[in-house]
């Protein structure tokens, strides 16, 4: 049984997390309105919970058009990191996300130093997923054993033209030494080497577990977007959240969308609350919070300093206290 999270720093603020859960119900029941990610070629499919609760509707896998079980394993629900800091959405499919192409197709695993023990990946067995040594035209993957248990091991995945950070609909788009998830081409990496194994578009942000406590983490590449302007592109990635190194990025939401507004509620991912939203832990436990503009100088046009709650500004009683990157964005706080 796998499980989906991605772990987000942002400088100088707590960390975050980003969360994806395949743990099915025994009786296929669910909360109603919750999504999960599931198997499409693209490794980028949304499932929503039935209103009755009974169990999910049929995997959408956007434009892709792909089978939900085209050769993948189970996806997980939609989550991301919570607090201040956090932010990339999305998530992977079936086994990890490996790969190890660098921004010009060249393996980066070993260019640049190395990721410290136990932060790409705590996998061992018969490859590196970092640093890819499979043989030419073979892919360093997660397996599951016969035992249950996670090892590495080089299998064919596909040998295509398509480069780190780059679009496809499937594994065999990419490079060998990549895979494909939310529509892009990706690979294991570590937040030390994040510019060196993501490139400058990239996130080391996606942490996918394995069972209990096995995992990788992997590059993504969400869409840049504008807090209260709704900018993010057509697709499950509809929310504008704060993301690693302060990046805005686009990230799917975690909760049920015909439930009201998630302003207020308790929360423990990023992606718990609704766009322009965060979930802010300044007060001890996570609570959704509008995001705000802090200061004019730098910022986007959407919004107004002191602005109405949602477009800018805070809730009566409530204050913006600036991130630290980016300086004009902050978050309301009590």
């Amino acid at each position: 049984m796998r499980r989906f999270r991605f772990a987000l720093v942002l400088a100088g603020l707590a960390a975050g997390i980003l969360h994806c859960s395949s743990e099915d119900d025994a009786k296929n029941v669910c909360e109603p309105g919750r999504q999960i990610a599931c198997a499409c070629l693209s490794g980028s499919g949304i499932q929503v919970c039935r209103g009755d609760g009974s169990g999910y509707a049929a995997c959408q896998c956007g434009d892709a058009g792909a089978d939900a079980s085209a050769g993948m394993g189970g996806g997980g629900a939609a989550g991301s990191g919570g607090g201040p800091s956090g932010g990339s959405s999305g998530s992977s499919t079936g086994g990890s996300s490996s790969g190890g192409a660098s921004g010009s197709g060249g393996v980066a695993g070993d260019a640049g130093g190395s990721c410290a023990p136990g932060t790409a990946t705590n996998v061992t067995g018969s490859c590196d997923l970092v640093a890819q040594n499979c043989p030419a035209g073979q892919t360093c993957r997660i397996q599951q054993t016969d035992a249950g248990s996670y090892v590495s091991a080089c299998i064919s995945l596909g040998n295509g033209t398509k480069k780190l950070g780059e679009s496809c609909s499937t594994h065999g788009d990419c490079q060998a030494k990549l895979s494909c998830a939310l529509s892009k081409c990706t690979r294991p990496c570590c937040a030390s080497l994040e510019a060196t194994l993501c490139g400058p578009s990239g996130s080391c942000d996606m942490k996918i577990s394995y069972g209990s406590s096995d995992f990788v983490q992997v590059c993504t590449f969400s869409a840049p977007c504008t807090p209260w302007a709704k900018d993010c592109p057509p697709g499950p990635e509809s929310d504008c959240h704060v993301g690693s190194g302060g990046k805005l990025k686009c990230s799917f939401p975690n909760y049920a969308p015909d439930a009201g507004s998630t302003l207020g509620l308790p929360c423990q991912f990023l992606n718990d609350c609704q766009d322009s939203q965060q979930c802010d832990f300044s007060s001890g436990s996570g609570v959704c919070r509008w995001l705000c503009k802090a200061s004019a100088t730098g910022a986007p046009d959407a919004g107004s300093v002191g602005g109405t709650p949602g477009n800018g500004g805070c809730p009566s009683g409530q204050t913006c206290k600036a991130y630290s990157s980016p300086s004009w964005l902050g978050v309301c706080s009590p």
